[in-house]
């Protein structure tokens, strides 16, 4: 006899899947933008004794039957959905982190709602109790989704997300602690969106965080290449980014760290439908030796950008959670060739740089230079003073050590 799905059974495995707040929005982020919305906007509300998290967006919205068809553990398989493929994120997404979902939606005219527990049974409601209980919500409905659009509401908060039991007396600081984790994690991940897509938390404008800022002086960008896999192309180009001394900036040198900084960052950044999976490190590959590339300091200027359409989900094997995938064994080799010669310039340039023969120049009369008020200052076109200028130091160091040579030159005149 066929068995039964036990639907009870099927959602506490499915909780369980290991997703983060920050993977769950995201997940919920995928579908406002594949109902092409232009605003989305997450909301951490503590104003009552039942936090509450809502995203809005203004975009297609659904009618009866699609919102029914969002709520089954499976969705419609002629579905042309791309970022939102699986079919499960709005459900495991949101029931990993509260025990009430409740959505209301608005298309042509017409709006829909339904409030569901974690076991997917129906909560007898109505729009008036719905926005009776959460006032903030009703506003931002009217105001975001004025011709259309919807609001993902989540309830009955789970611990992680709301740190009430975390032993913290401040759990409310850890609740907002994890909405900033979020806008983080949405700006990375969204990057390639968000000049069409405006994306705000607690009424705030995220800023996007770009990777591969092409405008940078020095900036080494190897030309694209297009692997083939399964009459589908795979995109991948590298970059090699100039040392920390020679950014003019250091703010965009910081900016460009991302929140992982320098370090972690350098590496492979994957991408699905232009949506960032994950990014930082190398995906076991190696050429030649037993041992694969691990995160080292002399490639942390190197990244690459790896871009796979989601036809190709079969090879490149993405978790549910679109938090992890991998480099398909068909085409790891070309992966790895092209990965080598960046990997290999950005080791030889360094070297160069390292090995530059520095002399001093022995002629110290021209250090300083006498101004037009008859005293003294530092002769910045003194040798020594662009060795000084030129060494492997931070423009931010550099401009310190100028500014105390030259404090302590008008300290010994005005003496």
């Amino acid at each position: 006899m066929p068995h039964r799905i036990d639907v009870k059974t099927l959602f506490f495995g499915l909780q369980n899947m290991g997703y983060s707040p920050a993977a769950s929005i995201a997940d919920i982020i995928d579908n406002s933008i594949e109902a092409k919305a232009k605003n989305i906007d997450i909301l951490f509300w503590e104003g009552s004794s039942n936090p509450t998290v809502a995203i809005f967006d203004d975009g297609e919205g659904m009618d009866r039957n699609e919102l029914d068809d969002a709520l089954k553990y499976k969705k419609d398989s002629s579905s042309d959905a791309k970022l939102s493929k699986f079919g499960f994120g709005l459900k495991t997404a949101s029931f990993a982190q509260c025990e009430t979902l409740t959505i209301v939606t608005k298309k042509k005219n017409q709006t829909n709602f339904k409030s569901v527990n974690s076991k997917l049974e129906n909560k007898e409601t109505n729009l008036v109790n719905i926005f009776k209980k959460n006032k903030f919500i009703e506003k931002k409905f009217q105001e975001r989704c004025l011709q259309s659009g919807t609001v993902i509401i989540w309830e009955d908060l789970s611990d992680s997300i709301t740190g009430k039991n975390s032993g913290d007396r401040r759990s409310h600081r850890l609740f907002f602690e994890i909405g900033q984790k979020i806008t983080q994690h949405a700006a990375t991940h969204f990057h390639n969106f968000m000049d069409d897509v405006k994306i705000y938390f607690n009424n705030i404008a995220i800023p996007k965080w770009e990777p591969f800022g092409a405008n940078i002086e020095s900036l080494k960008i190897f030309p694209e290449q297009k692997i083939e896999l399964n009459n589908h192309y795979v995109t991948i180009k590298g970059f090699v980014y100039p040392k920390e001394e020679e950014f003019n900036n250091p703010e965009l040198y910081e900016n460009l760290g991302g929140p992982l900084g320098w370090f972690n960052s350098q590496g492979i950044y994957l991408y699905r439908e232009k949506r960032l999976l994950t990014h930082g490190g190398w995906f076991g590959l190696r050429r030649g030796g037993p041992n694969p590339w691990q995160l080292e300091t002399k490639y942390q200027r190197c990244r690459i950008t790896i871009n796979y359409d989601s036809e190709l989900d079969e090879y490149f094997k993405p978790n549910v959670q679109k938090t992890q995938s991998e480099i398909p064994p068909l085409i790891r080799r070309d992966i790895t060739n092209y990965c080598d010669e960046v990997r290999k310039y950005c080791h030889e340039k360094r070297a160069t740089i390292k090995n530059q023969n520095y002399e001093i120049d022995e002629d110290t009369d021209s250090l300083l230079i006498k101004n037009g008020d008859g005293k003294y200052s530092l002769n910045i076109e003194h040798p020594n003073i662009q060795l000084l200028i030129n060494k492997n130091i931070s423009s931010n160091k550099r401009e310190y050590v100028l500014d105390q040579i030259n404090k302590q030159i008008k300290k010994i005149q005005d003496a």
